[in-house]
């Protein structure tokens, strides 16, 4: 999560810019860890819409891969 907040400044957003997150998890059995750091890093009324699925494998060793949806100002 905090390399995404990271990607989205670097593009001129912020994580409020942040509209949607995409998780993509091993295991289920790692949901609730997943929805714990997404709670970190967003406060309350404020979370970003998101969507978390298990699958077979991913594409590198890791055990989660996110993706975000972000919209800069000039969109809105």
């Amino acid at each position: 999560m905090r390399n995404i907040c990271v990607a989205t400044e670097a593009a001129g957003g912020n994580k409020y810019s942040i509209v949607k997150i995409h998780g993509y998890l091993l295991t289920i059995d790692d949901f609730s860890r997943f929805n714990d750091v997404y709670r970190t890093h967003f406060e309350l009324g404020q979370y970003p819409a998101h969507t978390c699925v298990a699958v077979q494998q991913l594409p590198s060793e890791a055990k989660i891969e996110v993706e975000a949806v972000a919209i800069r100002d000039e969109y809105i």
